[in-house]
């Protein structure tokens, strides 16, 4: 994962740009919920350390009580805009 400007991060075939809260892959824009583009910059931003649930929620959903069952349904759609598939146990 590169920064070349603040805000600016290329991964994989994606680019993200934080500022103008565009996810590009292969220069094709994709379209993300402001929630689930919120996670992925969040994600993306904290340079592959881990992110504990409680602040994603700090973040995501500042003085707001939310369902815990939100985060595992960003993180799905998130996933599936990325083409990941869930891991599953061997």
């Amino acid at each position: 994962m590169s920064s070349a400007r603040k805000g600016q991060y290329a991964f994989a075939e994606f680019h993200l740009d934080v500022t103008d809260r565009l996810l590009t892959r292969r220069d094709v824009a994709l379209s993300l919920p402001p929630k689930c583009f919120d996670l992925l910059a969040l994600l993306v931003e904290s340079g592959g350390h881990l992110v504990e649930k409680d602040r994603i929620i700090q973040a995501l959903w500042p003085d707001t009580f939310v369902e815990e069952a939100n985060l595992p349904n960003l993180i799905g759609l998130l996933r599936k805009t990325l083409g990941e598939s869930p891991q599953r146990p061997q």
